[in-house]
């Protein structure tokens, strides 16, 4: 952004605006302020998901639109490939999705950002028995709350400043109640894949059923 006014689509990569919010149509917030990082008045190029094994839409049972995205548990996954989009850095950040477990046994992943190994540092979204968890590499940050099955939940982790603080605090949310939260140091790095309904990796595990 340049001083002045700037309309139409604007895109950005690891950008910041501050200033007065003058309103909010629902859909834009508009500051009287100023931004910092790297802008464009262009249209953000969607991503290429990349469907595993026999991923399928369902029709019936959705929260939005007209179908969700069925995973049976046997090696149904979703893929993105590697994302500046998805390198949060020591930046903050939030995820969140609606989920509708059919099934809480054991360990499933929900959404995973490592890139082809355990260990490495970012971020993954999972439960285990019903209870929603939030770790990075081999390390489990948070975990609480309880998964109904057969039930959409809200769940979501955000990173950000809890006061003027510049110390960042990773918190997790269940259908909008904070489940955890932790002091999170971590640098995610500058570009990650994304694979959903499972771990990292071109073959996944821990699948997620629902």
């Amino acid at each position: 952004l340049t001083a002045g006014n700037t309309s139409g689509d604007v895109t950005y990569k690891k950008a910041v605006g501050y200033g007065s919010i003058t309103s909010n149509d629902g859909q834009y917030i508009y500051l009287n302020g100023k931004g910092e990082g790297q802008f464009t008045t262009a249209l953000e190029t969607g991503k290429t998901l990349t469907p595993n094994a026999d991923v399928k839409l369902n029709d019936t049972t959705k929260k939005f639109g007209t179908a969700s995205l069925a995973l049976d548990g046997t090696g149904d996954f979703v893929s993105i490939e590697t994302e500046e989009d998805f390198g949060f850095g020591t930046a903050r950040f939030c995820a969140e999705a609606w989920i509708y477990p059919t099934s809480t046994t054991g360990t499933s992943t929900i959404f995973d950002f490592r890139t082809g190994s355990d260990t490495d540092v970012a971020p993954r979204l999972y439960q285990n028995g019903g209870t929603l968890k939030y770790g990075s590499g081999t390390t489990e940050h948070i975990s609480g709350g309880s998964l109904s099955l057969n039930t959409w939940h809200h769940v979501a982790v955000t990173r950000q400043n809890p006061t003027s603080s510049s110390t960042l605090t990773t918190r997790l949310f269940l259908d909008g109640t904070e489940v955890g939260s932790f002091t999170d140091t971590n640098n995610y790095g500058k570009t990650k894949p994304l694979n959903i309904g499972s771990d990292y990796g071109s073959v996944g595990g821990n699948f997620f059923t629902g």
